[in-house]
């Protein structure tokens, strides 16, 4: 009973935007019903999904989901592949998701905050949220997205109790950059981000 349709993605696979497309059994006609800029890296997590969110449409979903294996980070993420991948949702307690972030800005902080914080900004979307962090690594995609440079900036979200780092890779297009500077590896910045993520594989991940 779930409505039919397909995913189109523009230039590449790999990075760009992405078209949710209805296809209409009656009418045999197809209709474009959401557009969004994507990219398919991002660092690899154990999840333990708790809800899924569908849009309206139900073709859409945000996840709602345990990133960690002690569940103390839980978070909501807005599912690129969700329709390719909807009838893989079951019961198993484990899947293997590939997040990342999209940031609609950044500031960078004053160079001795070292606080790392991760807030929800439930006003925007449940996959919306208010990252501070170091910035570890930072290095340009080689191809642009409608046009822009884009840049990846590796982020901590938090720490495992072994102490181990939770990473989150971030982009940030020219556009969204705007009048900021580009931060550089050490530099404490905060952003509002758009969470993402796709289905890697099912069970938990032995790596």
């Amino acid at each position: 009973d779930e409505p039919l349709g397909y995913l189109a993605c523009h230039p590449s696979q790999n990075s760009g935007l992405e078209m949710v497309i209805y296809s209409n059994p009656k009418t045999m006609k197809n209709s474009v019903k959401d557009v969004f800029p994507f990219v398919d890296e991002g660092a690899k997590y154990n999840c333990s999904i708790q809800n899924i969110h569908l849009f309206d449409n139900r073709m859409e979903a945000q996840i709602e989901a345990f990133i960690d294996d002690e569940n103390n980070m839980l978070l909501n993420f807005f599912d690129t592949h969700y329709l390719n991948n909807r009838a893989f949702y079951n019961n198993e307690d484990n899947f293997q998701f590939i997040i990342r972030g999209f940031a609609y800005g950044l500031e960078k902080n004053e160079p001795d905050d070292t606080i790392i914080s991760v807030s929800q900004r439930e006003d925007m979307g449940l996959d919306h949220y208010e990252i501070q962090s170091p910035v570890k690594d930072i290095d340009e995609l080689p191809e642009k997205i409608n046009g822009q440079k884009v840049w990846r900036l590796g982020l901590v979200l938090g720490f495992n109790p072994d102490g181990s780092e939770i990473p989150l890779d971030v982009y940030i297009t020219e556009r969204s950059l705007a009048d900021s500077q580009l931060p550089k590896e050490g530099d404490n910045i905060s952003a509002v981000v758009w969470l993402q993520g796709h289905l890697w594989g099912i069970g938990e991940d032995e790596d």
